[in-house]
């Protein structure tokens, strides 16, 4: 009995609370009619001209305790402008990839060895007087090249490292700056025509194109592994000959329109002047592919605008002389390859001879000529008439 009275009870409590609320709620919707009709009253007779005939101003009341909040809600597009705005402001922001350089500069923690390439106030060191002192802190010792090549004789020597065949390379530090500075002259590879030949420890196979007999006859006696014109053309586009069997090939430029057919066969190894594979003289061409020296110049990975490359010059068993004329040839290959920007391209010379870590500077104006220094005068409008000569002219009475 106890508990149907208390489930009756329960049940009149909760049909007075709803009937309380809906009564609440049509209350403040009528107490929001009744504002409207007060504000719409006021603008009529205090004269308030609305922006907008869709312009609505509501009066919320809610109970509790948020207090009345005065809204106005617009039915008309917004200003011109407004929406491109927002357009920019939810398009994304491209994130720029820093380069290696960059975020060395903004991490201090990321330690990174400067080339020797960089090193240029080394002549405004003092003069070690000792034997013996640390070369961060004096000028480095210049050798003559006579005097480079006796200390590695020295150190590989019979008696020491027993390695008197060693070869022997100059070690050349470029400044490799473009005319523009944001573009520097980047890798090449270049072949250098040494005066005294040695044994370079390739076997090089060598293809040629030519017309003539003569031509013919002069690739192979040259060294050429096989030579010939139109005949040979038509055994590769037929696949008995594969170009793969050839390190290199080089033509006579009579033979170029020939040779057009095999270009995408050929790639890399198309004959071109700049790559020194196309030219009247076969037979010097073949020599050169066949005893010249290769050598690439690479510019450091964090440091693009200095670089170094390292031409082998001979055997440390050749004579001084010898050596030295091959030397003169490797650094005139070299400058070859400068841009047109004044200042100079190699920078330092070392003679080096590995498996040795040793590195001898040597005298690099001796084997370089000196530019002469163009100064360039900005000349504005009125500086023209002040170089003009001043001439009497006769005037007719």
């Amino acid at each position: 009995m106890s508990i149907f009275l208390l489930t009756s009870l329960y049940n009149s409590e909760h049909f007075l609370f709803l009937n309380l609320s809906r009564n609440i709620v049509r209350a403040t919707n009528l107490l929001d009619l009744v504002f409207q009709n007060m504000l719409v009253k006021m603008a009529a007779s205090g004269g308030i001209i609305l922006s907008s005939i869709n312009t609505i101003h509501r009066f919320g009341v809610y109970s509790g305790i948020f207090p009345g909040v005065l809204s106005q809600v617009r039915h008309y597009a917004a200003r011109k402008g407004t929406r491109e705005k927002a357009k920019k402001k939810k398009v994304k922001v491209e994130v720029k990839k820093l380069t290696f350089e960059e975020k060395v500069r903004r991490s201090k923690k990321i330690n990174i060895i400067k080339p020797d390439a960089m090193i240029t106030n080394e002549h405004t060191k003092p003069v070690a007087v000792d034997d013996v002192f640390y070369m961060r802190y004096f000028r480095w010792k210049v050798y003559s090249f006579a005097e480079a090549i006796q200390n590695h004789r020295e150190y590989f020597h019979p008696t020491m490292y027993d390695a008197p065949d060693s070869i022997v390379c100059v070690n050349a530090e470029l400044n490799l700056t473009g005319v523009k500075k944001t573009k520097p002259v980047g890798t090449f590879n270049k072949i250098v025509p040494v005066k005294h030949h040695f044994d370079h420890g390739e076997e090089r196979r060598l293809l040629a194109f030519c017309k003539a007999e003569e031509d013919v006859a002069a690739a192979l006696d040259a060294g050429a592994v096989l030579a010939g014109g139109s005949d040979i053309i038509k055994l590769i586009l037929s696949g008995e000959i594969s170009i793969h069997n050839y390190d290199t090939v080089v033509a006579h430029p009579s033979m170029m329109p020939e040779v057009l057919t095999l270009r995408g066969l050929l790639k890399k190894k198309y004959p071109n002047i700049k790559n020194s594979t196309l030219g009247m003289d076969i037979k010097s061409i073949v020599h050169l592919h066949l005893h010249g020296i290769k050598y690439t110049a690479k510019p450091y990975e964090h440091f693009p605008e200095y670089g170094v490359a390292e031409v082998p010059i001979g055997k440390l068993s050749m004579e001084t002389e010898h050596l030295e004329d091959n030397l003169r040839s490797a650094i005139d290959s070299i400058l070859s390859a400068k841009p047109k920007r004044p200042g100079p391209f190699i920078t330092r010379l070392r003679i080096i001879c590995p498996p040795s870590l040793e590195k001898f500077k040597i005298d690099d104006k001796l084997y370089i000529e000196e530019e002469p220094e163009v100064k360039q005068t900005e000349k504005g409008e009125d500086d023209e008439y002040d170089d003009e000569e001043e001439v009497a002219v006769p005037v007719a009475a």
